[in-house]
């Protein structure tokens, strides 16, 4: 054995060993995104369960992005179709839940899990990756866990008070009759109001205030 390892330089028997040791991480990686990571049960291909790879050529394929489609053909292939009864969405036969779109991803494309995950209380987390590339990791509206943005949203509560909010009323109300002045003044004229934009102005030009 001492021989047959003499023969072997010190080098090429350390890059041998990184190289195994590189093989089986990648294996296990592998074996445990397809079988024992907690998305496992996830509907999807198997390959976009295993690497980011699978994302990054559908999305780069043919020079534009449009992984968007390749997941809406995912939902026809690999969605559950759950929705309620009195879904407007039952109709649609195409309409899966989730599908596995990345190793560590879900796709939804039913509207009515919207509710679910962004209501109060929800025990859904943000993801740490979208919300740390906005650099304030630090502020109530980045913080990832909800053991952290919990304490934090509390110190705001008492700026949304009833009480603070009606303190503040006389600023909608001023807007509303700046627009209705505007209004009518347009309506004498037989000319048109655009309350598209006005609208938009008012809650624009409250929320500043």
């Amino acid at each position: 054995m001492m021989e047959f390892a003499a023969n072997y330089s010190p080098s090429l028997v350390a890059l041998c060993l990184v190289v195994t040791i590189f093989l089986a991480s990648l294996v296990h990686r592998v074996l445990y995104n397809l079988y024992q990571h907690p998305l496992a049960h996830i509907p999807g291909p198997k390959l976009a369960a295993v690497t980011y790879l699978y994302q990054t050529y559908h999305g780069l394929a043919g020079g534009k992005s449009r992984y968007y489609i390749k997941v809406s053909e995912l939902h026809k292939k690999y969605g559950r179709v759950r929705t309620p009864n009195n879904s407007k969405h039952r109709s649609n036969p195409y309409l899966g839940d989730f599908v596995r779109i990345t190793p560590d991803e879900v796709h939804l494309i039913n509207p009515d899990h919207y509710e679910v995950i962004y209501s109060v209380g929800s025990k859904f987390v943000k993801v740490t990756q979208f919300y740390g590339a906005l650099g304030a990791g630090y502020s109530t509206f980045t913080a990832g866990s909800n053991e952290v943005h919990k304490p934090r949203r509390a110190r705001l509560d008492p700026f949304f008070s009833r009480r603070n909010v009606l303190k503040l009323e006389y600023l909608v109300q001023a807007r509303a009759e700046k627009l209705l002045n505007i209004m009518t003044s347009k309506f004498s004229r037989n000319e048109a109001v655009d309350l598209h934009h006005a609208f938009r102005s008012i809650s624009v030009d409250v929320i500043s205030d």
